[in-house]
Formats: structure tokens, C-alpha cells, sequence
């Protein structure tokens, strides 16, 4: 079922059917919260055009009409301002006798309704960035100007730099490089669904019952006035609060959060909704166009799963357990269950960056490793084993939870094994475990 908001937006435009318009029907008047927000988002300036009923029938039309989409309580309220700005009943014209028919079939349809809704001004405009952005509207492809009208149902996919969207009431959004994002059709408010990459928002304070809801695939973000940073990638999502508060629903489970200011979370399947700190922009930095900040992710992890097997394929397990780091020296067997030769450890999980940028993974082994971040092989050692330092390299996002596979195989004498990263910005160091999570 296509969500409430959209159901509404097509009876506003104009474009709804009849099994549309009864399914609103029937929601408004059986679900309060539905008739609250239709109440809240939609100004009723309805025309009845029965034109040729005389005047008692076109009044007890109108209200019969109108009690279609709200009850009788809310009527006393609203009704006498909705019926005040109907426009007046023409002068009676000559009747003739296929007139009546006519009459009886509008007042039989209940829903010969055309709402008069004042032209809709345009939902944003682009304020900077336009080189090999691309716009798409109605299924067309437009050209992408400076200060041009952006309307809800547009979808933006922003080139090699960042586009800079404004809406009316002074928020401001920043649609990262290589980022896909939809301005999608709602009542009221706003609504931004981001489907690829990552935005910063500055929200302005919007009215109450109309917040900004930015959505992924798999998490929402209610804001009534904030600035925030939401990213969505292969496996996760996370938010990042400036100042302010948001509240976060996860899609998976429902399960709710609260992110205020100076805190971020990063949103997985499965994984507990803790927020964790962030660095933010110094007091009285100049407003005016956002540029994305890049923030310190200082992760919650606990370490990877280690797998340890007593041959070297991988079929004879001995033991798990977590490690919190992967830093080995072994002079004998790991594990009590297992000989001192001859034995492989599988580490599976996910690893966070605390930056973005490339980084460079470091791996030194007695004997041979193979190493997998977010399902491409950085490192293989398995059929030449060499102590030497074995390097590989991905560009990774700050934030963001990617899959970590890591093969060791020990022939004999001593075992070791030792895993650094290093990013621009952050010196070489052993992975710590903050930034490992088991599956």
C-alpha cells in the first residue's frame, strides 16, 4: 500500500481516482491520526459544482460532502470557514426537465469535488553546483541551472561536486558529490529521500505537524529545526547532529533513538542504536552555503570473531572466540584445543573508519593471510608466505560498517600476525578494537 502522505498529495494535485479517494476517505474517518494529519496538512478550499440544485440541496450536499472526509466534531470546527469560501451558487438557470437527473447523480457520487489549491510554489531551488549534475522530472531530463525551481518529485543526482539546494523558509541542504537524492511528494513538510551517498542538512524551524523527514532504504530521521548529516551506503546508515536533536526510527525493527548535538549513530542491522561522539564545527563559524564536514568516528566495536581451525582447510574448528585486536605472536598453539603447527584462523566482521579518504591496510604474517575489505581482496599471501609487510589499499567512508575477511595459515615453528591502517590525516597504527565489530 502506497504510504499516507503520497495517497494525500494525489487527492491535493488532483490526480487521485475513485479507489484512492475512498481509501482516504475511509482512513480519515476510521484512524485518528491519519484525520489529525489530514486535518494539519491539507487546506480545504473544495467548489461543489452541482450547479443547477436548488439552494437547500446544494447546502445539505456541501455538508454531506464535506462529513465524507471528516466527522461530524471536526465540522463544527472547520466546516463553517471551509463553506464560507465556497464560491457563490450561480443564478438559476431555465429548468429543464434531464436537470434533475443530473442533480440527483452528483448528490449520489458524494465526492464531485474539486479543491481549489493555490498555485504550489516550487519546493526549493538550487543556490551552487551544477557541473554534470543531472535532473529528473516526470521521466524528463533537464537542464540543471543556478537559482532554478526544484519541485516536489524531482530527483537530483549531483556530479563531481556538491550541489547546494534552499527552500523558502531559509533550510539549506548540501547534496554531497556522487549523490543521489529525491524531493518526494507529501501534503506538508518536507520529505527527502536520499538513495545513494550523503547530505548536511541546516533545518530551519518548521511549523509543528509539518516536520522535515530525510528517509534511506533503512532508516528515518524526523527534524523539526537542526543541523544534521545523514549517509547511506552498503550496510548502514548514520546520522551525524551539529546542533540540535533528531529523532531516528530504524526500518528493520522500529526500534527509535535520539541524536543531539555533538553525537552521531550509525544505523546497522542488528546492532544496538548507541551514539557515539563526533567533532563539530567550531562556535561562530560564518554561516552561509554548508560544506560537509568531515567528522571523527570513534566507534563502539568490540573486536572481530576468530575462527581457529586445526588444519589448513578450514574444516576442523577447535574454537571461537572474539579478539579485540589482530596482533599475534604465538609460540605455540592458540588455543588448548589445537596443535602448536599447521592450523588456520578465519576473523570475519565489519570494520568502521574513523575518516574518509584511502586507506592503506598493513599486514605482517608468519605464514600465509589473505584480507577482504567490503568484498574486495586488498591482500593475498596464500600460496607465497612471506614475512615481509604485505600492503593493499580502498577508499573507505567515515562512519560507514564494512565487511572484514581475514585467512592466516600457520605451517610450522612460531605464528605471528599483525594488522595496521593508515589514512591522510591519521598515523599508521594497529587496528584498533573501537573500530572492529563481531558479526
Amino acid at each position: 500500500m502506497a504510504d499516507i502522505d503520497t495517497l494525500l498529495a494525489e487527492v491535493i494535485d488532483g490526480d487521485a481516482d475513485a479507489t484512492t479517494l475512498g481509501r482516504v476517505a475511509d482512513l480519515v474517518r476510521t484512524d485518528a491520526a491519519t484525520k489529525d494529519r489530514f486535518l494539519a496538512h491539507v487546506a480545504i478550499a473544495g467548489a461543489l459544482r452541482a450547479r443547477y440544485l436548488p439552494a437547500t440541496r446544494l447546502a445539505d450536499l456541501r455538508q454531506r460532502t464535506l462529513a465524507n472526509l471528516v466527522s461530524a466534531d471536526d465540522l463544527a470546527h472547520t466546516g463553517r470557514s471551509v463553506l464560507d469560501r465556497l464560491p457563490a451558487r450561480p443564478a438559476p438557470a431555465v429548468r429543464r426537465s434531464w436537470w434533475v437527473p443530473l442533480g440527483f447523480a452528483a448528490a449520489a457520487a458524494l465526492l464531485t469535488v474539486v479543491l481549489l489549491i493555490p498555485k504550489t510554489p516550487p519546493a526549493a531551488s538550487l543556490l551552487a553546483g551544477n557541473d554534470g549534475a543531472v535532473l529528473m522530472r516526470q521521466r524528463s531530463l533537464v537542464p540543471l541551472t543556478l537559482s532554478m525551481p526544484l519541485n516536489n518529485g524531482d530527483r537530483l543526482t549531483s556530479g563531481p561536486q556538491p550541489l547546494t539546494l534552499g527552500f523558502l523558509d531559509g533550510t539549506q541542504v548540501v547534496l554531497a558529490a556522487d549523490s543521489a537524492l529525491i524531493l518526494e511528494r507529501v501534503a506538508a513538510g518536507k520529505r527527502l529521500r536520499l538513495e545513494r551517498g550523503q547530505m548536511q542538512t541546516e533545518v530551519a524551524k518548521q511549523p509543528e505537524g509539518e516536520p522535515l523527514l530525510a528517509l534511506t532504504t533503512r532508516t528515518a530521521v524526523t527534524v523539526i529545526g537542526t543541523q544534521f548529516q545523514l549517509a547511506t551506503a552498503k550496510g548502514s546508515d548514520f546520522v551525524a547532529v551539529q546542533a540540535g536533536s533528531v529523532t531516528v526510527q530504524r526500518g528493520a525493527d522500529g526500534a527509535l533513538a535520539t541524536v543531539t548535538g555533538g553525537r552521531a549513530l550509525v544505523i546497522g542491522i542488528n546492532q544496538p542504536l548507541n551514539t557515539i561522539a563526533i567533532t563539530t564545527p567550531a562556535a561562530g563559524t560564518p554561516r552561509g552555503p554548508l560544506a560537509l564536514s568531515t567528522a571523527n568516528w570513534n566507534g563502539t566495536g568490540s573486536g572481530l570473531r576468530g575462527d581457529y581451525y586445526a588444519d589448513h582447510k578450514f574444516t576442523r574448528l577447535a574454537g571461537s572466540r572474539i579478539d579485540p585486536h589482530i596482533r599475534f605472536d604465538w609460540p605455540g598453539a592458540p588455543l588448548d584445543t589445537m596443535p602448536a603447527d599447521h592450523f588456520t584462523v578465519r576473523w570475519s566482521g565489519r570494520i568502521q573508519p574513523r575518516v574518509s579518504g584511502v586507506y592503506t591496510f598493513t599486514l605482517r604474517a608468519d605464514d600465509g593471510v589473505r584480507l577482504w575489505i567490503d568484498g574486495k581482496p586488498l591482500i593475498d599471501t596464500w600460496n607465497r608466505p612471506d614475512i615481509a609487510d604485505q600492503r593493499g589499499s580502498i577508499s573507505l567512508e567515515a562512519g560507514q560498517l564494512y565487511d572484514l575477511q581475514l585467512h592466516y595459515f600457520e605451517n610450522d615453528k612460531a605464528g605471528e600476525i599483525t594488522l595496521w591502517w593508515q589514512a591522510a590525516g591519521q598515523t599508521k597504527e594497529i587496528v584498533p578494537r573501537s573500530q572492529l565489530y563481531s558479526p
